[in-house]
């Protein structure tokens, strides 16, 4: 009863992210154009698209043209139950970028992931 339980749960929680993950590829440090290092300062949800946008502080830049100190990306959302990251405020993170429709993403698909503090 406790099995059927948990997958009933599990399953209605990822139907409610949407996507399933599916990574034909991974983007990593060699195949994306933008990576750095920085510090989630804003996560903010697209009501328009009901994807998150996250706005870093750029601590350190790494890979490709970053010309200013704050640097947004975008994940379908915060959960790695639909291919994104649970990106928190405050917390910093290793960013890896990959174009998607001419929008930067970071999601389950890159090599993103958080760093200690």
């Amino acid at each position: 009863m406790t099995n059927l339980f948990l997958l009933s749960l599990f399953l209605s929680l990822g139907s409610k992210c949407g996507k399933v993950c599916d990574c034909i590829y991974i983007t990593d440090e060699k195949t994306s154009k933008i990576v750095f290092n920085g510090k989630v300062i804003r996560v903010k949800k697209d009501k328009n698209t009901s994807e998150y946008i996250i706005t870093f502080k750029v601590t350190k830049r790494i890979k490709g043209a970053i010309d200013h100190r704050r640097f947004r990306t975008y994940t379908p959302c915060l959960s790695n139950l639909c291919c994104g990251i649970p990106f928190s405020k405050g917390d910093y993170y290793y960013v890896v970028t990959r174009e998607v429709n001419g929008k930067l993403y970071s999601h389950l698909c890159t090599t993103t992931g958080k760093l200690k503090n």
